[in-house]
């Protein structure tokens, strides 16, 4: 049906992660790249025998859509991520500074890298912390401070020229292409908040370690191809023509018709019920049929703000760094590109010149006269240097201007004509013109085809119950779609409607209306979703919310999942006090009585808060603005269902055996455990114990404090050696820091390390299988980083150097996929005929039997969905095992990452966990599938485990 077609104009990252979006809700997507490739501004060139990025594209932690999009490219090893903020500041005669945060909590984590700043006085550091303190609370959705310049604000506050210069426009002239003074103070003040301020981890700094190009095209259209997308490289768009104005579908066109006409510039046509066009706002503009964005011609007003980039290879090595920045110099950043480059001899840097607008005209010979002693006077090594290779590359409208006043011109995804979408940094996305802001508009279009599309689907029926008339208009006019019915208020109407109705048929059913907030920190307009309705009887158990929670939190609106109380009577004064000491969060007048209608099927309450213990309905001011709020939140809640009824169904659930947490981990755990029980809080943990997020926070509300490096914890304080393990140097450190060392290595890693160890000492040269930058081999070089060399793949071993090829010995990572390690080891042993082993496997019992489960569930089910953290080896090796076994997989952190794409199509779903995700994380997931509808539950067991290890003697001693 041309209904479920959709074209997407343009393939940089909006477009790829569109199509994406798009091809996975069902949708035949055909992609049109004017360029030979894909990756928009963000590519790669080859120039005098160098691979060159454009620009040098980075991204920070909290660029989280970023990088899902990197990890479904397939692409995760091309990037790596600071372990933590670390940001080395050069001036002029070789003087270093250094702004590198703590594990502490933020915004504190800044504190000790002010504190020690050398580019700054005492005074201007107090006048800086005083201003990042005020700037947190600077509101970015705010227009009065979109219309406001960032650097009046500042000196308002006090910064003055030095203080601007030494680290105000050092973020914000790379994030956001513009000098404070240019700059709209909420963009800057987005920008600080969410990469330094709001988390600690937020602003560390991320790259490619490959040319760019690698990552967003290759990658992007392999990912793409795989997806079942067309994409049409070299095919531009010269219009986009209407069926009709305001978008029904109508006849025409060669290909069976559709809503919209693409013309190519080649003459050809194409139709389509959905366009996404995720190009500049120029292009837009000349694309997009009249009428259908009357503000287009202001998109001009947005302007655009030049990079330029300054390239030499140099013939040794002057930067010691993998990137710095400038300070009293013209030099802003510098970056080493010696390796994606594939430079081989020399060294190859880029200095990156942000807001560039002096340097647009400026030409080559004269850059170079002004940069070569500028980077001398930075870096002394390049004083002797011999540059041989000089060339600087020019972008004149890199990015839009974040100037005052910006956001208004930023245009929505949505036009005037249904099912024509717009996409692109530059869109209105809240961020500056970024890699993740472009990601982030890619999935706003295609959030809005996907909506369109399921409405057009045949879907399972919600019937939502509605009190009041006023109620049942908010939920009508939210969801057109569903069957809403009004039952009467108070509990007489509500058990009378019960005895008479059965709405067994339904696939859910929700009793929607407003309530009165019985917690205190509820405000008028927010959600309460019950987790069980308390009446006269016996408390009745809803369905699990979780999923539906989610969906309302990503639509903006605040959630709470409690119990809500029915009362027979409206509830103020004492009664209210007394009622909120239960527990419960709301009260209402009907979901108690209302819920045996439900006749088995999941039954949830959606509530929104009316009135609350300050503001009760008895004032009648009060009660016309509550209901106010109240109306417009449920109409809101009641839009955002629609996503949630796509994922309604009764399913089978599999259950892999064995699967979450192995006798490592659970060791690990409980040697954090004990050692806050035995020695008090707090017990310092380097590195995370285990790759868990949820185990980590547990930990750490209970006393745990992690950091990177023992140079972190305090002289002769306890410290916890995670379960991955660490180098000799590592305990050196310890020992010379007189801490109290509890080691919690994983036995079967400690057995790596003694392998390596033998091997060394037997004058053998170990190649290490693994992941570059994974803690554990980290730790396991360590034991002999000179004999020692890590690869990841039947390639790599191609490349292998080693002085004595009879004498090879290899290691395993002990989370890596066991087919694809053989596929490693077979390609040594072919080229290392003598080559020797560990007497025993490496990869651990823990690890084969969980990929041995998760294949055998790959053979059976419809999607394998894998519980476990982003930064979990084994649980993405999971994810790529039941791949290969042919079956879609996803990773979730928990239950609340569940969306509908996830569970399109799927009603046997497979479930496993990584060996570090505990396994109330997987009950979790089958409660919140269960909210969705009855969820059989059955196991595939492919090996029991009955494996415990011992506790270390410093534990087990304290403990007997």
């Amino acid at each position: 049906m041309s209904d479920q077609r959709v074209i997407v104009v343009g393939g940089g990252l909006a477009g790829i992660t569109a199509a994406l979006d798009c091809a996975r809700a069902g949708a035949e997507v055909t992609l049109l790249e004017s360029r030979g490739r894909l990756g928009g501004a963000a590519y790669s060139f080859r120039r005098d025998g160098l691979w060159a990025d454009n620009g040098q594209h980075v991204f920070l932690r909290c660029c989280t859509e970023y990088q899902r999009l990197v990890h479904e490219l397939g692409a995760s090893e091309m990037v790596t991520i600071q372990s933590r903020l670390d940001i080395a500041v050069l001036s002029p005669g070789g003087r270093r500074g250094r702004l590198r945060r703590s594990a502490l909590p933020a915004p504190l984590h800044l504190a000790g890298a002010l504190a020690g700043y050398p580019y700054l006085n005492v005074r201007e550091r107090l006048a800086v912390t005083a201003a990042m303190t005020a700037l947190r609370f600077v509101d970015p959705d705010d227009p009065a401070n979109d219309r406001r310049s960032f650097g009046d604000w500042l000196r308002r506050w006090r910064q003055d020229r030095r203080a601007i210069e030494a680290i105000w426009d050092l973020i914000v002239r790379p994030t956001i292409n513009l000098t404070c003074d240019e700059a709209s103070l909420a963009q800057a003040a987005l920008v600080f908040r969410l990469g330094l301020l709001a988390r600690t981890d937020a602003g560390d700094i991320g790259h490619a370690v490959v040319p760019l190009s690698e990552i967003h095209d290759v990658a992007g259209r392999a990912a793409l191809t795989r997806a079942g997308v067309d994409v049409r490289l070299r095919t531009a768009a010269a219009a986009i023509v209407p069926a009709v104005l305001g978008g029904s579908p109508s006849g025409g066109g060669s290909d069976g018709g559709g809503a919209f006409t693409v013309q190519l510039a080649d003459g050809g046509e194409l139709h389509a019920g959905h366009v996404i066009m995720a190009v500049g706002p120029g292009r837009a503009a000349a694309l997009l049929p009249d009428g259908a964005r009357p503000d287009r011609d202001a998109w001009r007003r947005l302007g655009s703000s030049p990079i330029v980039n300054v390239h030499i290879v140099y013939d040794r090595q002057v930067l010691d760094l993998p990137f710095a920045a400038g300070i009293d110099s013209p030099v802003q950043w510098v970056f080493d590109r010696t390796a994606s480059a594939g430079l081989s001899d020399g060294q190859y840097v880029v200095v990156s010149l942000s807001a560039a607008d002096a340097e647009l005209g400026v030409s080559g010979e004269r850059l170079r006269e002004r940069y070569l002693p500028a980077l001398a006077e930075l870096l002394p090594a390049a004083r002797e240097a011999t540059v041989r290779t000089f060339f600087v590359t020019r972008d004149h409208a890199a990015t839009f201007r974040a100037a005052p006043g910006h956001r208004a011109l930023r245009p929505g995804p949505q036009t005037a004509q249904a099912g024509l979408l717009l996409a692109g940094a530059w869109t209105d996305t809240g961020w500056p013109a970024t890699m993740e802001g472009a990601v982030r508009s890619g999935h706003a279009a295609a959030e809005r085809v996907t909506q369109r599309l399921r409405a057009a689907a045949a879907y399972p029926r919600v019937t939502v119950l509605t009190p009041m008339r006023l109620e049942a208009w908010a939920v009508r006019r939210g969801a057109p779609w569903a069957d809403v019915r009004r039952t009467g208020i108070g509990p007489k109407r509500a058990a009378r409607y019960a005895r008479a109705h059965d709405h067994s048929d339904a696939a859910a059913v929700v009793i929607a209306g407003f309530c009165g907030a019985l917690d205190r920190t509820l405000e008028p307009g927010d959600i309460v979703l019950a987790s069980e309705l308390r009446g006269p009887g016996e408390a009745v158990a809803c369905a699990d919310p979780t999923i539906l929670a989610r969906l309302l939190r990503r639509g903006g609106l605040r959630v709470t999942v409690a119990p809500i109380a029915s009362e027979p009577s409206l509830v103020t004064g004492p009664r209210r006090r007394r009622l909120a000491q239960s527990g419960a969060a709301a009260v209402d007048l009907e979901s108690a009585w209302l819920a045996p209608s439900a006749g088995g099927r999941p039954l949830h309450a959606l509530r929104v808060v009316l009135d609350t213990p300050g503001r009760e309905l008895r004032n009648p001011v009060t009660s016309a603005a509550g209901t106010a709020v109240a109306y417009r939140s449920l109409r809101r809640a009641a839009s955002l269902l629609q996503g949630w009824a796509a994922m309604l169904g009764d399913r089978e659930l599999v259950l892999a055996s064995p699967r979450a947490s192995c006798a490592g981990v659970q060791r690990a755990v409980e040697i954090v455990e004990r050692a806050i029980e035995q020695h008090g809080a707090p017990v310092y943990v380097r590195r995370q114990i285990v790759h868990n997020v949820h185990v980590v926070e547990t930990l750490r509300r209970r006393g745990a404090v992690f950091v990177e490096e023992v140079e972190e914890v305090p002289r002769g304080a306890t410290v916890v050696f995670s379960a991955h393990g660490v180098s000799p140097e590592v305990r050196r450190t310890a020992d010379a820091r007189a801490l109290n060392v509890i080691d919690a290595t994983c036995p079967l890693v400690a057995k790596v390390h003694a392998e390596a160890r033998r091997f060394a000492a037997g004058g053998f040269d170990i190649v290490l299988v693994g992941h570059e930058g994974h803690e554990e081999i980290e730790g396991t070089v360590g034991e002999a980083p000179e004999r020692t060399t890590v690869i990841a793949s039947p390639e790599d071993v191609a490349r292998l150097e080693v002085s004595d090829p009879e004498h090879v010995a290899y290691l395993t990572q002990t989370t890596l996929a066991v087919d694809e390690t053989a596929s490693v080891v077979s390609a040594l042993r072919k080229r290392f005929p003598t080559a020797v082993g560990p007497p025993s496997e490496d990869i651990c019992y823990a690890t084969q039997n969980r990929q041995t489960a998760v294949r055998a569930l790959a053979g059976r089910c419809d999607v394998v969905l894998v519980v476990g953290s982003e930064n979990s080896s084994n649980s993405r090796r999971l994810v790529e095992v039941a791949h290969r076994a042919g079956c879609r997989s996803l990773l979730v952190e928990d239950a609340s990452q569940l969306t509908a794409d996830a569970l399109a199509g799927a009603r046997r779903i497979g479930i496993s966990a990584g060996a570090s995700a505990p396994e109330e994380l997987v009950s979790q997931l089958v409660a919140a599938l269960g909210g969705l509808g009855v969820a059989t539950v059955s196991e595939q067991s492919v090996a029991e485990e009955n494996m415990r290890f011992k506790l270390p003697p410093e534990i087990r001693q304290r403990s007997d």
